[in-house]
């Protein structure tokens, strides 16, 4: 029980799957009573043991450790079936014909199948127990495979969810928007490079601060008390619809911008993403395109009085 404790400990300290099955399959080999041993995982094609962690006890070995590690033998029939398999007389039995020459003696091996999702990913191998294994090592040596695969399947979710999270970070970095993100109580918890640029401030210099920095003074107060009642009620009626405002740069200067809101729970509390775009260029654009409709407008006024003008003359003719 004692070791099984610690071995599940194991599995809740390391994030890294061979650190925490190194100290998993060294806890098992302690109270197996083995004297050498292996942590491997199948190679993505699955025609190879790929050794992540070998103790071999200071036994003699002169095979490259480099060389590639077939499924084949014993090791293919723990792989094969899911189950622990071993063998007593192992120095004497037909699976020596599968060791490679200068391989260290063993006399008996035990292999216990990692096993993640129905599939045998991994094997944890041990070897030279005096007087053999026996059925209750395979079962107690079954519970630390399972540890095994745990830590393995955490290591690889922590690190599908770390990519995952490059990912995200690099898109919202790299995005010409402005993104910004803000926890219940409106303080900013993400700042991209965009926002810097379209704001004047630095992630440094917003990130743990309040939004209503970048915010005119008059229109605080209805921002701090509509964040408030989404918090309070769940309800906001402009998350999802994109709505035109005004923001403040850093140097004191007003601006029109373009909000994108999107809201998000966690157990850690509510939380809200926008995407800003200055809309600086366009508003100057439209103002431009309808002074030069009213100049068109009145131009075509103009020259309407003048044609009438000229047409009153010609009857007078």
């Amino acid at each position: 029980i004692a070791a099984l404790l610690e071995a599940a400990r194991a599995v809740l300290e390391h994030k890294e799957f061979i650190p925490a099955a190194q100290a998993i399959f060294t806890t098992c080999k302690n109270l197996l009573g083995a004297t050498v041993g292996y942590v491997a995982l199948l190679s993505p094609d699955g025609n190879q043991n790929e050794v992540v962690y070998l103790d071999s006890s200071g036994l003699p070995c002169t095979v490259d450790p480099s060389l590639p590690m077939p499924v084949r033998g014993l090791r293919a029939e723990a792989y094969r079936t899911g189950r622990v398999v071993f063998n007593n007389e192992f120095a004497d039995s037909e699976w020596m014909r599968f060791m490679p020459e200068g391989h260290a003696r063993l006399d008996n091996v035990l292999f216990t199948p990692l096993i993640v999702g129905g599939k045998v990913l991994g094997l944890l191998g041990l070897g030279n127990k005096r007087g053999g294994f026996t059925e209750e090592d395979a079962r107690l040596s079954t519970a630390f495979g399972d540890l095994a695969a745990v830590a393995l399947q955490n290591s690889r979710m922590l690190q599908s969810l770390e990519a995952s999270e490059e990912r995200f970070r690099s898109v919202v970095q790299t995005a010409s928007d402005a993104i910004i993100s803000i926890n219940g109580h409106g303080n900013v918890v993400s700042w991209n490079n965009a926002a810097e640029a379209v704001f004047g401030y630095s992630a440094a210099e917003m990130i743990g601060r309040p939004l209503i920095r970048i915010l005119p003074d008059r229109f605080r107060k209805a921002h701090e008390q509509a964040l408030q009642r989404v918090v309070a009620t769940g309800q906001a009626g402009s998350v999802g619809r994109m709505a035109e405002l005004v923001g403040r740069r850093a140097n004191g200067r007003e601006f029109p911008l373009e909000l994108s809101l999107a809201r998000w729970k966690t157990a850690e509390g509510m939380f809200f993403t926008g995407i800003v775009r200055d809309i600086t260029e366009r508003k100057k654009a439209a103002e431009a395109l309808r002074r030069m409709n009213q100049e068109l407008e009145h131009r075509v006024q103009e020259r309407t009085a003048e044609l009438s003008k000229l047409n009153e003359q010609l009857r007078a003719e």
